[in-house]
């Protein structure tokens, strides 16, 4: 995962900034199926933000099939979506 960066001034809220960061990664193909995202708490830690709003996006992407969750790993990509994020 590449240092990622969010602007805590922009309208967009930041939960947002991570969704369509990590979503442009794996369309960018920085990120492949099966790697691992920081955890919840090592992303919050880099960011400087609560780790509640990087649970929020990562229950997101999870959702809408970008990673899962393995109990002895972490958060994982789960595919390769095959249009590119704009």
């Amino acid at each position: 995962m590449k240092n990622m960066q969010i602007n805590k001034l922009s309208s967009l809220p930041i939960h947002e900034q991570i969704i369509d960061d990590i979503k442009k990664q794996i369309s960018d193909g920085i990120l492949a199926p099966g790697n691992r995202l920081l955890s919840v708490r090592e992303l919050a830690t880099s960011l400087q933000i609560n780790p509640n709003i990087v649970n929020r996006a990562y229950k997101s992407l999870e959702k809408e099939g970008y990673m899962s969750f393995c109990m002895e790993k972490g958060f994982l990509v789960k595919i390769l979506k095959i249009f590119r994020f704009q």
